[in-house]
């Protein structure tokens, strides 16, 4: 917590806290809960650059990733179990999305689709270079995919296959051969999905899954993708109209024209909805 062997950086990461505790000070009189929201969001964030930055050993380092790898197998797990008992323990959020005429239920959301697609990535690196656990990591790895088809994260998908993709570049020729097919195995459980009975178990999460991606593709016919297409349009704008000193947090961006009535009085009334486009 105190970035004891961050040296030089925790220096700079204090400096940072407190100069957003000075601008919550500021702001908090204006904006309220937004200034408090953006206040909590550096110092939750700051606390992950001392921890990469403090890791002082190698072996702490690896612990540290194998710990965040199954950590996304329990996520996986516990979206699975609450999905097919039907008992919620408030963790998921529960939604529908409206794609290509069609409502698809999600489970999850975006933040948990994309911690179980990291732990996919990681432990395909684990499975091809290490025989200790090779058998469990391989189930593990399963079990994420069977998550990973609950909240339909195109991001997380799009993300997987990045990292697939700039795997094969780091693996040998063997490695590269046997990722690549596994790769492809697994694109073509969720394209042929479409041709599985719906009474055949897990079959309706796949078949929402492949609408989900294949809807991303076709985003002029995708709300969710203009809704996000409209908000980093209007953030550049935004951001070129100061882009060294900004605007200030809390700002609204958005016309009421543009805004649905569902998205009225919400806590990310008029916001980006990224967080990148809201440091810009």
């Amino acid at each position: 917590l105190g970035g004891r062997w961050a040296g030089p950086v925790c220096r700079t990461v204090w400096l940072i806290a407190i100069l957003a505790t000075v601008h919550f000070a500021l702001a908090f009189s204006q904006y309220g809960i937004y200034a408090s929201r953006d206040f909590a969001i550096y110092m939750y964030s700051m606390f992950f650059v001392l921890t990469y930055f403090g890791l002082s050993r190698r072996e702490h380092a690896i612990r540290l990733l194998l710990w965040s790898t199954y950590a996304g197998v329990v996520a996986a797990i516990l979206l699975i179990v609450t999905t097919v008992t039907g008992f919620h323990l408030g963790l998921f959020g529960e939604g529908e999305r409206y794609v290509l005429g069609e409502t698809i239920e999600s489970v999850g959301g975006g933040d948990v689709g994309g911690i179980i697609a990291f732990s996919m990535a990681s432990l395909g690196a684990y499975i091809l270079l290490e025989k200790r656990r090779r058998y469990f990591n391989i189930a593990c790895t399963l079990v994420c995919f069977a998550g990973i088809t609950l909240p339909q994260t195109r991001s997380a998908i799009f993300g997987l296959a990045l990292a697939v993709t700039f795997s094969t570049f780091a693996l040998g020729a063997r490695h590269r051969i046997i990722l690549c097919c596994a790769a492809l195995f697994a694109v073509g459980v969720v394209a042929l999905s479409p041709l599985l009975p719906d009474s055949l178990p897990g079959a309706s999460a796949l078949q929402n899954l492949y609408t989900a991606v294949v809807s991303g593709a076709e985003y002029h016919a995708d709300g969710n993708a203009q809704f996000r297409l409209i908000r980093w349009h209007l953030a550049l704008e935004t951001w070129f109209s100061s882009p060294i000193f900004g605007v200030g947090f809390g700002t609204d961006i958005l016309p009421n024209w543009l805004l649905s009535i569902d998205e009225l009085n919400t806590f990310n009334y008029g916001m980006p909805h990224n967080t990148y486009l809201t440091i810009l």
